[in-house]
Order: structure tokens, then sequence, then C-alpha cells
């Protein structure tokens, strides 16, 4: 196999055109699909349009993000997108973990019929998986029918149609359809491992608890990260389950409403310029999370 020679100037030079050459094309996609969209929702957020070509938009300046300030639904809907990400950050990764390491160290078959199991709601698209649980979680569902078995016959009101338990049921749907992935990155970081270190903490005395506070979480500690990225990213992003379970239309009195099914009512609504700076608004919400989380990454390389 002949291999191409960059030594010298004109080595380097050639070397440097070739690099060019291949950043141009995903440079041209990114613009094209990542730079100018963005750009333009910015520039749209700062009219009035119904989205209708016959329609001149109107230019109002910060009006449309003054009426996100004053929205009633947005606090509320925040809030909800906060739950997600309480929901998928920290409870998600932790029970992942948890269950992690007991697939791995348990060493039964079992636990890898629990791993396969557990995957196959993520496998299921996102709205197929809203509309099974809402079947569920109807007032005439399975799960009202189990609760009066088991002897909880007063318990018999709709969890989708209550605006205290609406929200909640989409929450614990996501946790159900995206645990499965969470706990497939964690068993397969866990089992690269060294089983000399595990070892040697046995011999030391210590248990399984000790081990994996001490021994397997700083091995897991990139991917804890990472998923702590994408749950962030993905906690600031609901829509499918809130639009499939709620039937359109947010939950009683908008009690499950996200900022991204918000933004889609508006989108119906062909009011396009408050929806662009709600878009905007949660851009900027995912890319400071984003960095939040890998600010720590970022400071320790500095330092060293």
């Amino acid at each position: 196999m002949i291999r191409p020679r960059w030594g010298g100037v004109v080595g380097q030079k050639t070397a440097g055109r070739f690099c060019l050459l291949m950043l141009a094309l995903p440079g041209l996609w990114m613009g094209v699909y990542f730079i100018y969209p963005i750009y333009k929702t910015l520039q749209l957020s700062f009219y009035d349009w119904n989205g209708l070509t016959t329609q001149i938009p109107l230019w109002v300046g910060w009006e449309n993000y003054r009426a996100i300030l004053t929205d009633r639904v947005i606090p509320l809907a925040l809030g909800n997108n906060l739950k997600v990400f309480f929901q998928g950050a920290i409870i998600q990764l932790i029970l992942s973990f948890i269950l992690g390491v007991l697939i791995v160290h348990a060493r039964s078959r079992m636990g890898r019929v629990f791993l396969v199991i557990s995957y196959v709601p993520h496998m299921i698209p996102l709205a197929v998986v809203g509309f099974l649980c809402s079947v569920v979680f109807a007032g005439t569902g399975p799960l009202q029918a189990m609760l009066t078995g088991v002897g909880f016959s007063g318990m018999d009101f709709d969890w989708l149609g209550n605006e205290k338990t609406a929200f909640w049921a989409i929450v614990l749907t996501g946790l159900w359809a995206s645990l499965g992935f969470t706990v497939l990155c964690y068993t397969a970081s866990l089992k690269e491992v060294p089983d000399e270190l595990v070892e040697a903490a046995r011999v030391d005395g210590a248990g399984l608890f000790r081990i994996a506070l001490h021994v397997l979480l700083p091995f897991t500690w990139s991917m804890s990260r990472s998923l702590f990225v994408l749950s962030t990213i993905g906690a600031f992003l609901t829509f499918e389950l809130v639009w499939v379970m709620t039937l359109r239309t947010g939950g009683p009195l908008n009690s499950a409403q996200t900022l991204v099914s918000w933004l889609y009512t508006h989108m119906n609504d062909m009011n396009f310029g408050y929806a662009a700076a709600l878009s905007a608004v949660v851009f900027a919400l995912t890319l400071v999370g984003t960095v939040c989380a890998y600010a720590p990454v970022l400071l320790g390389r500095r330092r060293r």
C-alpha cells in the first residue's frame, strides 16, 4: 500500500489543502442545515408573522420576548421541563448505574434477560409508547383495573385527566421508555473496568456498595457526564409524549405543557414570531446546560 508523504513545506501545504477539502462538505452541510436555520429563527423572533407568504412580517422588536416573560403558561412549562431533567439526569442515571452494577457483577442469566427486556421500550417509537401508555393510564385502563383488583376501588379517576397526576404519568412513561438505553450504556462502561481492581477491593474486605462507590463509579464518570448532557438536552426538548398522551391539548389547564409543546401550540395558531422567540429561549437553555455539564472538564484541562 502506497502512503502519501507530507514532508517539507510543499507537503504541509498539500496536507492543509487536503484537510480543508475534507472539511468543506461537512462545513457546508452544517452551515445550510444548522447555522442558517438558527440565524433565520433568531431573525424571525423579532417579527410578527402568521407564516403566510401573502403577509409581510411586521417588525416588533423585543415584543415577543416580553410576551414570554408575561405568559402565565411559561413558568408551568419550564417547571415541567425541570421535572423531566430531575427525573432523567439524576434519578434515572442513579437507578441505571445501580442496575448496571447488579447486572455486571451479579453474573447471572437473569441480569442479561433483564437488560434485554428493559431495552425493548427504547426500540419502540415514542409516539407508539405514548399511545400505549395513554391507554394504560386511562380511567378504564389496565392500571385502574389492577388497582381495583388489589382493593383500591376508591381510586377511580383518569390519571391523564387530572391536573395533579397528568404530567407525572408522562414522566413515568418517559422513564420506562428510556431506562433501558442508560442501563445498557452503564453496563458497557462497567465491563471495561479491570477485574483486578475489583478483586483487589474484595480481598481488602470491601463490599459491593464500597466497590461501586470507590472503584466502579470513577471509571464510569465519563459515561455519566455524556448521559447527563443527553438527559439535559432531552429534558428541554420533551414533546412527543406530551403531545400524544394529552391528545394535543397539553393536559387539563395546561398542566402537562412543556416549552416545546407550548411552542408547537403557538405554531399551530400561526403565531410564528412568538414560536421563534420561544425556540431561541429553549436553544439558549439547552446550550447553557450543556456548557455547565462540560465546564468541570474544560477547567480541569486548563489547570493541567
